[in-house]
């Protein structure tokens, strides 16, 4: 049997099936095996057509040819009708001899139907005449209609089906959805083919099971939320009022009892609380916690940073042997620890605990949770005073875009990120957007928390020292004024606050000539950030090169070398070698051996600076200019005059073609050259570049800056 031989008819209105030539009677030529012709071997007399033969017939050898042919060629027009070809590829025929033919027939196992999908054009045409994608059609073969096809098709007869009413029968349950027997009756096979014939009746089932488990596990979670809550509130209720009883004896310091006549300040309240949180609250482990961080918190508002340190360590110990690693309130534990650490001073442990608590937060609690930003915005300081600019500043950028996002929850953060920001911005050279952010720092402060409150007065000696920084000196003292005032009275006048202010302050006198103003200012700053922060502080270090400064300006040559090296010491010791505050140091050294008239050293030592610089910020960079500049001047200095003008030269040349004229740093190296002119009597050009330099002085520094005013000395000489 093959297609060929069966047609269809339609008899009272139905299909029925009609076979018009039924077993062979005799074969009279050889035909193209590629067709449904039927062929013989003159030699065996073997009759067929291959590709619907059963393997016993392509066999010499056997003799007892039963209805299990039938089957088998039955089963490969099942197989053309669902795939659109046969079994085995007859186009591959038409090379082989014709016993390989036979041979293939005898021995290979045909691929299943639903392979034949995606493999075979003829089976991508039946998907696209039934109007569906072959992969769909590839799917509905796959499983019971490949079972049965195969079994139809098996080269051992023993494993066909026995009659070509076994055959129908199977195709019967396939379309009835009961299970086939050519597939193995797994239990799982046998219960879908049961949810198969019966969907109405077994949705319906699912329906109510869902319904009632649906209901059973609200109603689990319901309970268990109540539960949770009630003891959540029974917490807070016995955290409260463990919290309450705690601060009540707190507070009997000040009954006359326990006074005994003695004034009992603020501090001395604050250090006996610390006490007893570590022996009263041992039992209330997340009490004790909560007034830990909160006491951490108090301790560096005061500026009393080691004792925040250990109060916000405790408190994330015990959080996270308590609530776990994970945990928010632990998390934010660990940030407060990274912050009190960054205003002591160990940025490298501050920026461990920060970006471990960022990374987490933004895994537990989101990128745009406030918890998340702060901890963020302190990153981006540390990273700040760690002197990763470019870092600092992608990190502050992304927090002020997130404090803006959450909107008024954020606004006080906002105004600490956009201060950090402008610093950033400032140490970078971009002064003009510094400005901007600054002034809405300032802004936003005042209008969030008031004129006197410390982020405010913070927004004000930022912008002052911005101000200083781009030569306005009237508008910064102005503003480094106001913040001081209020300074003192709202934090007190030796809290590191305030001392920054004054330092920032005596900067401005520096640059107005009023150096022993300034020194005062220095030697105030330098005495107390000592006391509150000790001798390696970053923020003690630069007040120690402050004062280097301003006493080589005034001659003072002793004491300014010995305050100069421990500075660059303290620098080289806590920063690094390359950082750009030891860099500076290194300058500020160099400057005192050249006042002091110790060129040689003079030399090495602004050779040491500008190589560092021409390293770590690269040759065109401003400060590296500057270093260059210093270089060649002592050079100068030392009667060099054309090894001077060799360097004084590209530098000024480099200066003019990459730094902006608002760069102070552009007049000052055009001042140096000019210098060099004049030593060379070339003063034609020595005054042209004087002029240039005086100029932009002007408009950078304005005429009262004394750095202009050595500029026009020097352009009165040539003139």
């Amino acid at each position: 049997m093959k297609p060929s031989n069966i047609l269809v008819v339609e008899v009272d209105g139905k299909s029925v099936p009609k076979i018009i030539d039924f077993g062979i009677a005799k074969a009279t030529q050889t035909q193209d095996v590629e067709t449904e012709q039927t062929v013989f071997t003159r030699l065996g007399g073997m009759v067929g057509t291959p590709g619907y033969m059963s393997p016993e017939q392509a066999d010499p050898g056997i003799l007892d040819v039963d209805t299990r042919t039938d089957v088998y060629s039955l089963g490969v027009i099942l197989y053309v009708l669902l795939t659109g070809s046969r079994p085995f590829d007859p186009r591959q025929w038409k090379t082989k001899p014709f016993d390989e033919v036979l041979r293939q027939l005898r021995e290979d196992d045909p691929p299943p139907p639903s392979s034949m999908i995606s493999t075979d054009p003829p089976g991508r045409t039946m998907a696209e005449e039934r109007k569906i994608q072959p992969q769909q059609l590839a799917r509905s073969l796959r499983g019971d209609l490949d079972w049965i096809t195969l079994k139809a098709i098996e080269k051992d007869r023993t494993q066909r089906y026995g009659t070509p009413s076994e055959l129908a029968a199977d195709i019967g349950r396939y379309l009835k959805n009961e299970p086939v027997i050519a597939r193995p009756q797994s239990t799982v096979y046998k219960l879908q083919k049961y949810v198969q014939r019966h969907r109405a009746m077994v949705a319906a089932a699912a329906a109510l099971v869902l319904l009632v488990a649906g209901f059973a596990i609200t109603e689990f979670l319901q309970a268990r939320r109540i539960a949770r809550e009630r003891d959540r509130a029974n917490m807070e209720a016995a955290t409260a009022k463990e919290t309450a009883d705690f601060l009540v004896r707190l507070f009997e310091v000040s009954d006359p009892n326990e006074a005994r006549g003695k004034s009992i300040t603020a501090l001395e309240i604050l250090d006996r609380a610390s006490g007893r949180i570590e022996t009263e609250l041992g039992h209330e482990p997340a009490v004790q916690a909560r007034l830990q961080l909160t006491m951490s918190q108090v301790y560096q508002g005061l500026g009393l940073y080691e004792s925040s340190v250990q109060l916000a360590q405790r408190s994330w110990l015990t959080r996270r042997a308590l609530l776990g690693e994970d945990n928010p309130a632990t998390l934010s534990a660990r940030s407060e620890l990274g912050d009190s650490l960054r205003s002591l001073g160990k940025s490298d442990e501050a920026e461990s605990h920060l970006r471990a608590a960022v990374e987490a937060q933004r895994r537990v609690l989101g990128p745009d949770a406030l918890e998340t930003l702060m901890s963020s915005s302190r990153l981006g300081v540390v990273l700040y005073n760690k002197g990763d600019l470019k870092q600092a500043e992608g990190v502050l950028r992304s927090t002020v875009e997130g404090f803006r996002r959450l909107g008024q929850p954020g606004a006080g953060e906002l105004v600490s990120a956009l201060q950090w920001l402008g610093q950033t911005l400032r140490d970078q050279d971009q002064r003009e957007e510094a400005v901007r952010v600054q002034l809405e720092a300032l802004d936003l402060a005042r209008k969030t928390n008031g004129n006197d409150h410390p982020s405010t007065l913070s927004s004000l000696d930022a912008l002052g020292l911005l101000y200083w920084d781009l030569g306005r000196l009237d508008e910064a003292e102005s503003y480094l004024r106001e913040s001081l005032e209020e300074s003192r009275r709202v934090l007190g006048a030796d809290h590191p606050d305030t001392l920054t202010t004054i330092l920032n302050l005596g900067l401005v006198l520096t640059d107005r000539e009023k150096e022993a103003d300034a020194e005062r200012a220095f030697r105030v700053v330098l005495a107390g950030y000592r006391k509150a922060l000790g001798p390696d502080h970053a923020f003690t270090l630069t007040a120690m090169g402050n004062l280097c400064s301003v006493l080589t300006l005034q001659k003072k040559l002793d004491e300014a070398e010995a305050v100069c090296r421990q500075a660059l010491q303290g620098r080289r010791r806590t920063l690094g070698g390359d950082h750009r505050a030891t860099l500076a140091s290194i300058n500020a050294l160099g400057l005192f051996l050249r006042t002091a008239g110790r060129l040689a050293d003079a030399e090495s030592t602004y050779r040491e600076a500008f190589d560092r610089r021409c390293r770590v910020l690269g040759p065109d960079h401003a400060a590296t200019l500057i270093s260059m500049a210093n270089l060649g001047e002592v050079m100068l200095d030392r009667g060099r005059v054309e090894e001077a003008a060799q360097r004084l030269e590209v530098a000024a040349q480099k200066a003019r073609a990459t730094l902006p004229t608002t760069d102070s740093t552009l007049p000052s190296v055009l001042t140096k050259w000019g210098r060099c002119l004049m030593m060379m009597h070339r003063n034609d050009e020595a005054k042209a570049t004087l002029k240039e330099a005086v100029n932009l002085y002007e408009k950078t520094l304005g005429s009262q800056h004394s750095r202009t005013r050595s500029a026009e000395k020097l352009l009165a000489k040539v003139e």
